[in-house]
């Protein structure tokens, strides 16, 4: 069984993936996270930093990355491609930084207008591709809304505008693909419980102690990686 946990920023989809791969006994996959990306392929440089080249380099890379890891017959995917798809959309919407405010994002949108038409252009002949790739590798597709606070913990460049205009790009993506797509909402626990169920997956073990270790290894995970960042800088 190929299962892939989708959503966009702060849903909560590793945690999940995590607690479900210790459930099922499946191995997590994953891509590594633009934070991580950054240091190795641009030393210095933060995401709102990134021209619409350096972005479509670490988007591909992604991309690369997820597939390849999606090589194994059962996984629990942390994520799939729809995630890079739908960021990519929404920063052509948005802007490299949607932080900034409206007037300086139409300033830097005009000033690269061409760099953003290249952009734009790579995006939209990748979808179908995309698309093709979800609709023939997973079996499930479970969707996580958008229920928890977005982490403000400075390696984000987005806001709320921008995470609920990805969020429905996902959900459009979605009507693309033939496989099924659950959308689970609630605790961690009630949302294991709900793909357990769909998905007749039958477990003896303590789902709330699983969910505490998927917690914290992911807890360590990305503390550790804010602070290689923090050596790299």
């Amino acid at each position: 069984m190929k299962i892939a946990i989708s959503g966009t920023y702060s849903t909560g989809k590793t945690t999940t993936a995590l607690a479900l791969s210790y459930i099922t006994g499946y191995n997590i996959t994953t891509a590594s996270t633009m934070r991580e990306l950054l240091p190795q392929m641009f030393p210095g440089k933060s995401l709102e930093k990134c021209n619409s080249a350096e972005i479509s380099q670490l988007v591909f890379t992604r991309i690369i990355e997820r597939i390849k890891s999606e090589s194994g017959h059962s996984f629990i995917s942390d994520g799939c491609p729809f995630q890079e798809l739908s960021y990519s959309i929404a920063r052509l919407k948005y802007g490299f930084n949607p932080n900034l405010s409206k007037a300086s994002m139409f300033y830097k949108k005009m000033i690269n207008y061409k760099s953003y038409k290249v952009f734009e252009s790579i995006i939209n002949n990748i979808v179908e591709t995309l698309v093709y790739y979800v609709d023939n590798t997973y079996d499930f597709i479970v969707h996580l809304p958008l229920e928890i606070p977005l982490d403000k913990d400075g390696h984000r460049p987005v806001n709320e505008q921008f995470r609920e205009y990805a969020d429905s790009i996902q959900q459009e993506l979605y009507k693309k693909i033939n496989i099924p797509v659950i959308n689970v909402s609630g605790s961690i626990k009630d949302r294991i419980e709900v793909i357990c169920l769909n998905l007749n997956i039958a477990t003896a073990l303590d789902i709330e102690e699983l969910i505490e270790k998927a917690r914290l290894d992911c807890y360590k995970k990305y503390n550790s990686i804010a602070f290689e960042n923090q050596q790299a800088q």
